[in-house]
C-alpha cells in the first residue's frame, strides 16, 4: 500500500470513527438528559431499558474514541467493531422483541 493510500485511508478512518464517537457520546447525554427529567414517570422495565441504552452507548464512544487513538491494527479493529456493532445490535433486539412487563415496540417480524 502506498503512503498516500495509507494517509487517505488513516484520514477517513478516524474521520469515521470521530463521527461515530460523537454522535454515540451525543446520544448518551440525551438518554442522560431524558432520564433525569422522567424519572417518576417511568417504571421499572422502562429505567432499565433507557439504563442500558446509556450504558451501552457510553461504552460505545469510549471504545471508539479508543479507536481513534491506538495504533491500527487489522484484526484488533475488525474486533473492536464487532463488539461495538454485537452491542449496539443486542441492544437494539432487547428493545423490539415482547416482554411480560414492557410493550414499547410491536415485534418485529425476523427478530
Amino acid at each position: 500500500m502506498s503512503s498516500r493510500a495509507w494517509a487517505t485511508f488513516r484520514a477517513v478512518r478516524v474521520g469515521i470513527f470521530a463521527l461515530a464517537a460523537l454522535l454515540s457520546l451525543g446520544w448518551t447525554i440525551v438518554l442522560t438528559v431524558l432520564l433525569l427529567r422522567e424519572w417518576r414517570a417511568y417504571d421499572i422495565s422502562q429505567r432499565a431499558i433507557v439504563i442500558v441504552s446509556l450504558v451501552i452507548n457510553g461504552v460505545s464512544a469510549i471504545l471508539l474514541y479508543l479507536m481513534i487513538v491506538v495504533h491500527f491494527r487489522l484484526w484488533l479493529d475488525a474486533a473492536r467493531v464487532a463488539f461495538v456493532l454485537h452491542f449496539q445490535l443486542a441492544s437494539a433486539r432487547s428493545k423490539t422483541t415482547r416482554c411480560a412487563r414492557c410493550r414499547f415496540l410491536p415485534r418485529i417480524g425476523f427478530l
